[in-house]
Parts: C-alpha cells; structure tokens; sequence
C-alpha cells in the first residue's frame, strides 16, 4: 500500500508538474498573442467588436456600406453632378425649372403654343407683312397711303375723276 501511495504522490507531482507547465505555457501563449500582430489580426478577423471598430475608419468599408445604404446614397447623390443630371432628366420639376431658361427648350416650346406664336408674331416683320397681306383692315390702312393704290382706286372713282378732271387744263380744254 505504502508503494502505491508513493507511485499514486509521484505521478501526482509530474501530473501537477505537467499542469504547471501548461498553464504557464497557455500564460504565454495569451501574452505573445495579446501584441503579436499575426494573432491579433487573426482574433479580430472573427471579433464583432473589433470588425465594427475597424471598418468604421477603413475607407474601403466605409465606401462599400455606403453604396448600399440609402441614407448616403441620397447624400452622395445630392452633391453629385452625375447623379443631380441623370435624377433631373427624368423629373417633372427640375425639366421645367431647366427648360424655362435653356433657349433650345424655350424656342422649341414657344414654335407649338399660341400664346407665344402670337406674342412673336406681333415684333416679326415677315409674320407681320404675311399677317397684313390677308387682312381687310390692314390692306385699307395700308392702301391709305400707298401711292399706288391711291392713283389705281383714284381711277376708277367718279369722285377723283370729276375733282381730278376739274382742275386738268386737259379735261378743262
């Protein structure tokens, strides 16, 4: 009996001797890893904490979370003549706003709606002789005092002719 208790202390020494070398062994294990750049980046690769912290500085990341979050893609795009241009051109509000200062859609507009046609007519002069060439009241006011049609009505009306005649040594004779 007493040979097994010395057997069962001396295997108790080595196993408490091989327990003491393991947890020192671990000891130093956790300390290399705690400033050993390989283990850390290993631990951290799998540390939500750590992969948060990370990414929230890492340019690539931010950049990548960015792109689908619609918060910074409404940001992004505000200030972004790309996006402003390719928004506008599909957006009710922005082409009037543009089109009521660009001449191209000024002069495109104004060729179909009256109000326009009417207003340029009115300071064009090709409108304005073509206007007046079909108009009673302009062909009067215009025939009023244009020589040419003054002596053709003049004659063939009774009234010119006597006053005409009347003062003509010709007719007179």
């Amino acid at each position: 009996m007493k040979k097994l208790v010395l057997i069962a202390s001396i295997f108790a020494v080595f196993a408490g001797a091989a327990q003491a070398e393991t947890a020192a062994q671990s000891a130093t294990v956790a300390k290399r890893e705690s400033s050993d750049n390989y283990f850390l980046a290993k631990r951290e690769s799998g540390d939500s904490y750590n992969i948060a912290k990370r990414e929230s500085s890492d340019n690539f990341f931010l950049a990548k979370r960015e792109s689908g979050d619609s918060y910074n893609i409404a940001k992004r795009e505000s200030s972004d003549n790309y996006f402003l241009a390719k928004r506008e051109s599909g957006d009710s509000y922005n082409i009037a706003k543009r089109e009521s200062s660009d001449n191209y859609f000024l002069a495109k507009r104004e060729s179909g709606d009256s109000y326009n046609i009417a207003k340029r007519e009115s300071s064009d002069n090709f409108f304005l002789a073509k206007r007046e060439s079909g108009d009673s009241y302009n062909i009067a006011k215009r025939e009023s005092s244009d020589n040419y049609f003054l002596a053709k009505r003049e004659s063939g009306d009774s009234y010119n002719i006597a006053k005409r005649e009347s003062s003509d040594g010709y007719y007179i004779g």
